[in-house]
């Protein structure tokens, strides 16, 4: 049970850090765009 629950916090946390990556890659996009 426990060991489940880590896992399923390990998922969720490596899927919003996925997420936060790509903000961050479209956010760089926009400056540079913004910036040339």
């Amino acid at each position: 049970m426990y060991n489940q629950l880590n896992q399923f916090q390990e998922t969720e946390i490596d899927s919003t850090k996925k997420q936060l990556e790509s903000l961050y890659d479209s956010f760089e996009i926009s400056q540079w765009r913004f910036l040339l």
